[in-house]
């Protein structure tokens, strides 16, 4: 039986969709954009300019325990490691750029990678940094 992670992961690991050429060459269905991975201080003025035009969905990936220190006001909470943002991500639009940030980068980044290769086109994670990387 396939646990979250291990779903995740290979969710994670997949290649991307290609379309096998007359030739026998392949070519690539959809090039998923690359993720940004920002630091504390670029995540910072990312999250201003994204305030500023009114349209931005900001995902926090830590578990409820954990925001209980507190969370960025506007966060939509997806908590990673329960899998709720592995159920619930097709709900995030696809239209407006969406910040992510978790207890790590490393959660931060695999979200990032997930809505990249289904589609979403705008996507910034912090990267080296945390929830408390954002409140200094």
């Amino acid at each position: 039986m396939l646990t979250l992670w291990t779903s995740l992961a290979l969710l994670a690991a997949a290649p991307a969709p290609t379309k096998s050429l007359p030739d026998g060459g392949v070519v690539p269905l959809a090039v998923p954009k690359p993720i940004k991975k920002l630091n504390p201080v670029e995540f910072k003025a990312a999250l201003k300019r994204a305030r500023e035009s009114g349209k931005f969905t900001l995902i926090d990936l830590r578990e409820p325990k954990e925001t209980n220190r507190g969370a960025v006001q506007g966060a939509v909470l997806m908590p990673f490691d329960s899998g709720v943002f592995a159920r619930d991500h097709l709900k995030i639009s696809r239209e407006r750029p969406v910040l992510i940030y978790g207890s790590s980068g490393r959660q931060a980044t695999q979200a990032g990678e997930v809505l990249s290769r289904e589609g979403w086109k705008d996507v910034a994670v912090l990267y080296n940094g945390s929830y408390a990387d954002l409140k200094k």
